[in-house]
């Protein structure tokens, strides 16, 4: 089971905060619209620069008998994150709480001139013979998942495109609905692929009466938060500070995980919240498309 780091995220705290608050959020719509109340996208690239020197990628990388296909990998943080905002940190029951709608896969073809360049090889190797057509690998790795967690309709996307543009970055975006508000996360070129979070208003609420005092007493957990008039709505911004990068929060969950909390001067090390959730929506896809590429 990969790193869950989404809760050491302050932004993602953020959002979870807007989303447990009543006053702000109000509660998921589950009815009034045909959109999921949770809507999740991202997209990532194979071929891609990390602090200005291309990713090297293992060839095992795209063997999905080991790495695994579209169903895992970025479906299972997103798992992740809509259960923390549907339970929050109670207990779920995977037979009962989920309910899975729809899946669906797609494959992204990696040329050998990309794979030579994501790898270093200039070959494919045998393992990935079966997934070659025509001379070009069909990399399994994208899919769309559709269910309800207790009710909320959740969907999730995940896409891997061939390569990153020249001075681009992930794309992220996501959609959350509540009877009061949605809350909008837009990480693409017009945010210069920094994460930007939008409250955008129901009719008839004046959120601009709600939120000073509640920003106020949330200033305690997200020290220079502030909000600002949007085309949407609401914009709130973190400052610089507060935003750690992914290897960051992979450092804090190790050291939480390594040192803490402890009983009695001993180490406690809990199971990561959640798994039987992600095996159950992973293996209940599988079942369902068979994933056959």
């Amino acid at each position: 089971m990969d790193l869950m780091t989404v809760r050491h995220s302050v932004r993602a705290r953020l959002i979870a905060q807007v989303i447990h608050t009543p006053e702000i959020f109000g509660t998921f719509v589950t009815q009034e619209s045909a959109a999921p109340a949770i809507d999740i996208a991202s997209v990532h690239h194979l071929y891609k620069r990390v602090h200005g020197r291309p990713l090297q990628r293992p060839a095992w990388y795209y063997d999905t008998t080991v790495q695994g296909d579209g169903i895992v990998d970025v479906q299972s943080h997103m798992v992740e994150q809509a259960q923390w905002w549907v339970l929050g940190d109670a207990e779920g029951d995977y037979e009962r709480d989920i309910v899975l709608d729809s899946v669906r896969c797609w494959t992204t073809p990696v040329p050998l001139t990309l794979f030579h360049e994501s790898t270093g090889l200039d070959a494919y190797p045998e393992a990935l013979q079966p997934s070659v057509r025509d001379g070009v690998l069909q990399y399994a790795c994208n899919s769309e998942i559709g269910y309800r967690l207790r009710g909320v309709s959740v969907r999730q996307t995940t896409e891997w495109r061939q390569r990153e543009p020249e001075g681009a970055g992930d794309l992220h975006r996501l959609t959350i609905r509540g009877s009061r508000c949605h809350v909008l996360v837009r990480q693409d070129e017009e945010t210069g692929y920094k994460a930007r979070i939008h409250l955008v208003p129901a009719a008839g609420v004046a959120l601009e009466s709600v939120l000073p005092p509640v920003l106020a007493q949330w200033q305690e957990h997200f020290p220079g938060l502030v909000d600002e008039p949007s085309s949407l709505g609401v914009c709130l911004r973190l400052p610089p500070a507060l935003e750690l990068g992914h290897e960051r929060h992979q450092y804090s969950l190790r050291a939480r995980s390594m040192w803490g909390p402890r009983s009695n001067g001993r180490k406690m090390c809990g199971k990561p919240p959640g798994t039987k959730h992600y095996g159950y929506l992973q293996t209940e896809a599988l079942l369902t498309t068979g994933c056959v590429f």
